[in-house]
């Protein structure tokens, strides 16, 4: 979706699905209000910036279409703003994505890691802090990050944002690792240990690793997150299955996440029980699935045998 310099408000609002936007914070006041603070709170941080209208006539912009997604299951935030970069005007153009580098896959192979965090006697798994919005964006490619927004709904005055880090849904993968890689580097030597778990045990924002002792478990969660925190990334919501590592993190004001049914503990995509250290998997969908195949399969053969009948 790449536009010169058109008129927004008249040219643009079919295509950037503001009027479904509006139809549900009509419907939902409460997600207008989350959605308002989302970005109000990325502009003062300084992750988004406005964007002048007396400057559109450049030769490069796109501009995103977003909607929200809502995870009742995190502890964190619940709410998310997605970009849609792979929206086109019509199925001749091309999208963000289309003109993006994939970039090698630079993630260790995810069974191999889930087997080798298996190995541990004690585990440890964390998470980087909105990684993908600390990798700052060139300036002269934030125009291709644009996004509209109205402070009020329904809109009737539209303004231009632009994203100055790199966006969630971008061919992104690439761009953090490569990053994150680079920056560990520098640590290599002074230490070595916290290079190599952050080097070959962090999938994406995701660090899954352990250890067989406290004391170096403690230890290398400390040097883990001091390498990171150089880099404006903050390692969070720390778990493992030791009550005693927990009890340490505590006391060393670390950022832990319990067990609690409510919210899981997922360590890529299962559930980690780290009360029991097991893997549960919740299999509640596929019996929803299996019982619509039984009763489509049923409406099948008496439809059949109708017309076997007729």
């Amino acid at each position: 979706m790449l536009f010169i310099g058109r008129d927004i408000n008249s040219q643009m609002r079919k295509i950037w699905e503001i009027d479904n936007l509006a139809s549900r914070f009509k419907e939902d006041n409460s997600l207008y209000e989350n959605y308002t603070s989302v970005f109000d709170s990325q502009l003062t941080d300084g992750i988004i910036e406005s964007v002048n209208t007396k400057n559109l006539n450049q030769n490069l912009i796109y501009y995103m279409p977003h909607h929200s997604i809502i995870k009742n299951d995190k502890e964190t935030t619940k709410l998310r703003i997605v970009f849609d970069d792979s929206s086109k005007e019509k199925k001749t153009c091309f999208s963000l994505n289309d003109n993006l580098k994939t970039g090698p896959n630079l993630n260790p192979n995810p069974l191999i890691l889930l087997l080798k965090f298996r190995e541990f006697r004690i585990g440890l798994v964390s998470d980087v802090e909105k990684a993908f919005l600390q990798i700052v964006l060139a300036e002269e490619d934030r125009d291709c990050q644009r996004f509209l927004w109205s402070d009020n709904f329904p809109p009737n005055n539209l303004k231009i944002y632009r994203n100055k880090t790199v966006t969630f849904g971008v061919k992104s993968p690439f761009l953090l690792t490569a990053t994150i890689k680079h920056h560990i580097k520098n640590y290599e030597i002074s230490q070595p240990l916290a290079y190599e778990i952050l080097n070959e045990y962090l999938y994406v924002d995701d660090l899954i690793t352990g250890t067989n002792t406290v004391n170096e478990a403690l230890e290398l969660s400390k040097h883990a997150k001091l390498i990171l925190k150089d880099a404006n990334m903050n390692l969070r919501k720390w778990k493992t299955n030791s009550i005693e590592l927990s009890q340490n993190w505590e006391e060393s004001k670390f950022e832990k996440q319990t067990h609690n049914e409510a919210v899981p503990i997922k360590v890529l995509g299962l559930i980690w029980n780290t009360l029991t250290d097991e893997f549960e998997l919740d299999l509640s969908s596929l019996i929803d699935s299996l019982k619509m195949l039984k009763i489509l399969n049923e409406v099948f053969c008496v439809s059949h045998l109708n017309y076997l009948i007729l």
